[in-house]
């Protein structure tokens, strides 16, 4: 829609990025009124990780505005086709977390979150940018016509890429920077295919591979945080970008700091053992760390399979990682622990992808070859 060029303003004798719209004089009336709602969105926010507007206009009949111009490439140009290190992704999300919360709390929602549209600046701080697609929070938008989807397919969150799924609002915006986050970490996007339909087929109906099956070196606390913020269901997400960034410094103070615990271990994430002789590590061939997969189950599951009663234990506290009784009791404990979390039918179902992965697995492994 828009093209960016360097250029100076000679009133105040500084370096900007003029922002022009593609088309010039012959662009359509609704594109014209997105450039004017990404000036009218961007305007609102005065934030050190946003790109600032400075001036906007129209000259010889071309639409224009002015902004911060940063020196230095976008996430996607920085990442190529090699994953960052995890705390250095983690420290990005979590002040793009923080940017995003705050344009939140402004009453704006980005709609387009992906690693192009994060610049980092010559201080690596990350600046966002791009706020064509921007909605209001107190109202309805007025740039989305019936029908149309708007957005980048493999950052899209499901609710955004079918109104079936849900109505568009803070945690889209969270899964768009769980998108950014996975593909720090694996240096490819969550879903990717080769037409417009099949990506957004998969957005629908897929789950993203696991991270630390592309990327052994993910930590599994990280992959937690990245994998319940692409949770199809809104509400299975952080609710808010600001718990997301918390998140994120937590673990971070744990990669500085052995001794503090991930919130994501815990508290509201109940934790199953994988690497067992019934299932596979998901941190692939060669993963040393028993890897923990994360079901969201309130971070309880029944003490005994099949009791229908809520005398409960957290997870995490029965089988610590590198506890002796975990590997005398790996295979059973799969399939001990995994039917508990089947709810009753007083109870709602909270089991997510990573209980059907683990189980399908443990089933694998157990069946005859003539099964098989």
């Amino acid at each position: 829609m828009g093209v960016v060029y360097r250029a100076r303003q000679t009133s105040l004798e500084r370096i900007v990025a003029l922002k022009m719209i593609l088309a010039g004089p012959f662009a359509s009336k609704q594109i014209i009124q997105r450039f004017r709602g990404e000036v009218t969105a961007a305007a609102l926010l005065q934030h050190p990780n946003i790109v600032a507007i400075h001036d906007v206009g129209i000259h010889d009949g071309q639409h224009f505005f002015s902004m911060d111009y940063v020196e230095g490439q976008n996430l996607s140009q920085i990442v190529g086709n090699r994953p960052l290190p995890p705390a250095k992704a983690a420290r990005y999300i979590k002040l793009i977390a923080e940017a995003i919360h705050y344009a939140h709390q402004q009453g704006v929602l980005h709609r387009d979150l992906k690693p192009s549209n994060v610049l980092i600046d010559s201080n690596d701080q990350p600046r966002i940018t791009d706020f064509g697609l921007a909605k209001r929070l107190d109202g309805d938008s007025s740039l989305t016509m019936t029908g149309q989807m708007l957005g980048s397919p493999n950052f899209m969150p499901p609710e955004q890429a079918s109104s079936e799924r849900g109505k568009v609002g803070r945690p889209s915006d969270v899964y768009g920077l769980g998108a950014i986050l996975y593909h720090l970490l694996t240096a490819r996007p969550p879903f990717q295919a080769e037409s417009f339909e099949s990506v957004i087929n998969q957005v629908l109906n897929s789950e993203p591979v696991s991270p630390r099956l592309l990327n052994s070196s993910v930590p599994p606390d990280l992959e937690t945080i990245c994998v319940k913020c692409l949770q199809k269901e809104p509400s299975r997400r952080y609710q808010s970008a600001q718990e997301l960034a918390d998140e994120l410094n937590l673990f971070l103070h744990h990669e500085t700091d052995p001794r503090a615990s991930c919130h994501a271990r815990r508290t509201h994430l109940a934790l199953v053992p994988a690497q067992s002789s019934c299932c596979e590590p998901l941190g692939g061939a060669g993963s040393g760390d028993p890897h923990w997969v994360c079901s969201r189950y309130r971070g309880i599951a029944p003490a005994k399979p099949g009791r229908d009663d809520h005398a409960a234990e957290p997870l995490h506290r029965r089988y610590e990682p590198g506890a002796s009784s975990l590997a005398g009791r790996q295979s059973a404990t799969c399939r001990e622990v995994a039917p508990g979390a089947c709810p009753s039918t007083r109870q709602d179902d909270l089991r997510g992808f990573e209980w059907r992965y683990l189980w399908k697995l443990c089933r694998m492994k157990v069946a005859s070859p003539s099964q098989m």
